[in-house]
């Protein structure tokens, strides 16, 4: 679900395209990349820029609580006579900036803006434009006016962005400064610099080999348009709209790397197979075509599974090429099997309000196989599911930008062992701005006929269980925000480090269907932070909610036993632990190594670098 601003902060990635060799390559086969994803062969300079600001009003004073709060900032090269941007198809580099707070909801870093860019050259100026949303509603019942850049009309002020990139990158503040300000003062807060071509990765596991192509041979084969059955062994290159159709089956290989060009995407329909199988030794890996130390959430679509199963209406896809969904009624069909898989970097905007998720699952069926999955660094949710009844085992999103696992329209499956880690804000991305571990709801409609409990228009009946979710304490953040008819039941779980005050919300705003949904007492939640309202909420004309939110409130350190280098934001040469830490006040039962578990079922297969 989508409460947030970032489809316009996705234009400010610039991505150009062009990829160099990383350095230091030893014996892997990275160097082929050079050669077969790149627009261009010259080895031009490029930096990834990521910053992160405090915008206060001309007089010092603090952005209010309110829609004033919610500005949009656009980049242009200062100098006419160098270019120092790297602007996609003539698009002006745009990305979303401060958050939006529900009301009473103002905090320490009211008025921060993220703001990320590509450039190629280390020195230069840039002129930022602010300009501001009147018409726009703080936690509005609908989100579109956050999307649309037409509606922020109200001039706020002009900063220069003015650039000393340091040769080898890194966090030093003062590659960046801020000058003639007019109409706002701005300071900066963090700077992240990263220069194409530099990838110090520390320790990498064997994912993170797998998926930097460490292993490749030979020449990837492209896949475009629509496939015919085929088997990828070793490595093969997304262009485009990759459509798998009925009756067809694309096989990946363990140890082969799929790489996704700016703006491929690839969809499964209705009765054809996609077959990932990778193992523990040898994963399989769908990543962003960019060069590793390169690569950012949302350089490209994702994987996109459609089912014949059922849900709650017929409707279409997200996506450049929409396709249909909903019409199924198995929910035991099979879309194929992705097991010892790893999907990273996707999510790419393909309309504003309209991206692309790490793995989308419109009605998929029981029959799918998803386990030992990992979604890493996507620039939308990292799962999300449209109905359907599959269930997803052993899975991990880490990084993601904005909810983790957000299940909706009917879906009755289950998540069994799940871990959702956010990453800092400084490691780089737009952000939602309301990025959630679980964001679930019970149907498509906004009338209280949309779904009823326990009848074929069904609501979302979804079964958690041992689940660990490690937040960045984002101020709007929640670990659950559950709304609309949903009625799932929550167990054996843990929650912690999540900012907003509802760690659970039952909220909802229209006339939805009444929550029924069960949080226990084997659920654990951070000390200080309480169940949110389970009594529909404002707007409410649905059935009687009967949710109850009973948790465990006695966390009171880190629930793992280690978070690794992801302060470092995952280069380092420690890698998480997600091993429930009993000093915190969490049993060994709970949490997504708990009870019936193999021991550190994550390890070593799955990634962490933010890049």
């Amino acid at each position: 679900m989508k409460n947030y601003f970032k489809s316009l902060g996705l234009a400010a990635l610039i991505i150009l395209g062009v990829v160099n060799c990383p350095p230091d390559n030893k014996k892997d086969n990275t160097a082929l990349l050079a050669g077969l994803f790149l627009l261009s062969q010259q080895q031009t300079y490029e930096a990834t820029v990521s910053l992160v600001a405090k915008v206060k009003n001309a007089d010092g004073s603090a952005l209010s609580d309110s829609a004033n709060s919610i500005a949009l900032v656009k980049l242009a090269d200062k100098s006419t006579s160098t270019s120092v941007l790297t602007i996609e198809n003539n698009k002006n580099p745009e990305d979303f900036t401060t958050r939006a707070y529900s009301s009473g909801a103002a905090s320490a870093d009211n008025g921060n803006i993220s703001i990320t860019f590509k450039t190629k050259a280390a020195t230069g100026n840039i002129l930022a434009t602010a300009t501001q949303c009147e018409s726009c509603v703080v936690r509005s019942a609908t989100d579109s006016d956050y999307d649309l850049p037409s509606k922020y009309t109200k001039a706020f002020g002009t900063f220069d962005i003015a650039l000393n990139l340091a040769s080898t990158g890194g966090t030093d503040t003062k590659q960046i400064t801020f000058a003639n300000a007019s109409g706002l003062q701005i300071e900066i807060i963090s700077v992240t610099v990263s220069i194409k071509g530099q990838y110090n990765l520390q320790s990498p596991t064997v994912g993170e080999n797998v998926c930097d192509g460490k292993s490749i041979t030979g020449t990837p084969e492209t896949l475009s348009g629509t496939l015919s059955t085929r088997t990828i062994s070793n490595s093969a290159q997304l262009s485009g709209t990759v459509i798998v159709p009925s009756g067809v089956t694309l096989t990946v290989n363990a140890g082969a790397v799929v790489f996704g060009n700016r703006g491929s995407s690839l969809f499964v329909l209705p009765g054809g197979k996609l077959v990932a199988n990778g193992t523990k030794a040898q994963p399989v890996c769908f990543t962003s075509s960019q060069t590793p130390g390169s690569r950012f959430p949302g350089d490209w679509g994702g994987i996109v599974l459609i089912g014949n199963g059922k849900g709650t209406r017929s409707s279409t896809t997200e996506g450049t090429s929409p396709q249909n969904y909903g019409s199924g009624t198995d929910d035991t069909d099979s879309s194929g099997t992705l097991t010892y898989s790893i999907i990273e970097f996707a999510g790419n905007e393909v309309a504003p309000g309209d991206e692309l998720n790490g793995l989308s699952l419109y009605t998929v069926g029981s029959g799918t196989k998803i386990e030992y999955v990992q979604v890493h660094r996507g620039l939308d949710d990292s799962f999300e599911a449209w109905g359907g009844a599959v269930n997803l085992k052993y899975v991990v999103a880490t990084g993601g930008l904005d909810d983790d696992y957000d299940l909706d329209e009917g879906y009755i499956g289950s998540i069994t062992y799940a871990v959702s880690h956010k990453y800092p804000t400084t490691c780089g991305g737009s952000a939602s701005t309301d990025p959630h571990s679980f964001e679930m709801d019970g149907t498509s409609g906004s009338s209280s006929t949309g779904c009823t409990i326990g009848t074929a228009a069904r609501c979302s009946t979804p079964t958690v269980s041992y689940f660990t979710l490690v937040g960045n304490n984002s101020t709007s953040g929640e670990g659950a925000r559950l709304r609309e008819g949903l009625s799932g039941t929550f167990r054996n779980g843990i929650m912690y480090n999540f900012g907003a005050a509802n760690l659970i919300s039952g909220s909802t705003t229209g006339g939805f269907p009444g929550t029924s949904w069960s949080v226990d007492s084997t659920v654990y939640i951070q000390s200080g932070k309480v169940c949110g309202s389970v009594t529909g909420g404002s707007g409410f004309t649905g059935t009687a909610s009967t949710s109850t939110c009973t948790p465990t409130i006695n966390l009171t350190a880190v629930p793992i036993t280690s978070e690794g280098d992801t302060s470092g934001c995952g280069f380092g040469a420690t890698k998480p632990d997600y091993t429930t830490n009993t000093n915190s006040g969490a049993p060994s039962s709970v949490g997504a190594s708990g009870t019936g578990a193999p021991s550190k079922w994550w390890d070593s297969w799955t990634v962490y670098r933010a890049r």
